[in-house]
């Protein structure tokens, strides 16, 4: 017997057999997630939740139904480009836009300028590289077009007992236009993909414009800038240090980093002396 499951406009043919496995791990399928699900890890975690949805088992066939070039993807492991092409976030010429990063610094005059703003937040459910590309590889084009991030795990005080959705990995603040706050966000760790965009409420309707107007350039070449920064898996309780050395993108365990010790240094990981 075969079960047919709609995932974000993707169908999914699923052989189906007798009982729940009671090692299945639950698991949820975003607009983000729509590209690795793809890959075989994410079809078996989806065909997991949804045996203990129904109470049944089911077994994932193999990729190739998807196609040879899903089937390449897939055996390449962490892919650096998108899955799908698309066209970039719409760029309305006649609203132009210019815009500031903020640096670590100047947060608190940010923080203070911004703090009556009620916030709109835009999770991209597309099949544009903004939301089809890793974080990881999205972080490393970040970089290299703005330099650090404005804020990260490193300034935040007791990761481990905050919230799940107070534990941002890392911030990207701007200014456009002289008044108008974008801060663009990692919300669910460097191996996700996409980011989350914010701004002024007032924006809702143009957001999804402000965002192309800032990251588009992201695609405009494939420039990457070697960075490396703490990921806390907050389900697992774990700290990593994850990046890209120029080549390679790494994920790396290591002990909680002490308080106020700072951001991570690449030169630290290349030596190893932040692992365990």
């Amino acid at each position: 017997m075969n079960r047919t499951i709609r995932v974000r406009g993707l169908l999914i043919v699923i052989g189906i057999a007798a009982c729940v496995s009671p090692g299945a791990v639950p698991g949820t399928a975003t607009a983000q997630d729509v590209p690795t699900l793809l890959i075989h890890a994410r079809l078996r975690r989806i065909a997991h939740e949804a045996a203990e949805r129904h109470g049944i088992r089911l077994p994932l066939k193999g990729l190739d139904p998807l196609g040879p070039q899903f089937a390449r993807r897939a055996a390449a492991g962490m892919e650096t480009e998108p899955v799908f092409e698309a066209a970039p976030s719409p760029i309305d010429s006649a609203f132009p836009v210019t815009f500031e990063v903020v640096s670590r610094i100047q947060r608190p005059v940010f923080s203070s300028r911004f703090a009556r703003v009620g916030w709109a937040f835009l999770q991209g459910k597309t099949f544009e590289p903004l939301d089809t590309t890793r974080t990881v590889d999205l972080r490393a084009r970040l970089e290299a077009h703005f330099g650090a991030p404005t804020k990260t795990l490193a300034e935040l005080d007791s990761v481990e007992s905050l919230p799940v959705e107070e534990v941002v990995q890392f911030e990207y603040w701007f200014v456009l236009n002289d008044s108008i706050p974008l801060v663009v966000l990692d919300v669910n760790g460097p191996m996700d993909r996409g980011l989350v965009v914010a701004s002024d409420s007032r924006y809702r309707d143009r957001l999804n414009v402000l965002r192309g107007h800032v990251l588009n350039r992201l695609f405009d070449t494939n420039r990457r800038a070697p960075y490396v920064d703490y990921w806390y898996r907050t389900q697992l309780q774990e700290w990593s240090v994850v990046g890209f050395d120029g080549a390679t993108f790494f994920d790396r365990r290591i002990a909680p980093p002490r308080p106020g010790h700072g951001r991570p240094m690449l030169s630290d990981v290349r030596s190893g002396s932040r692992g365990r």
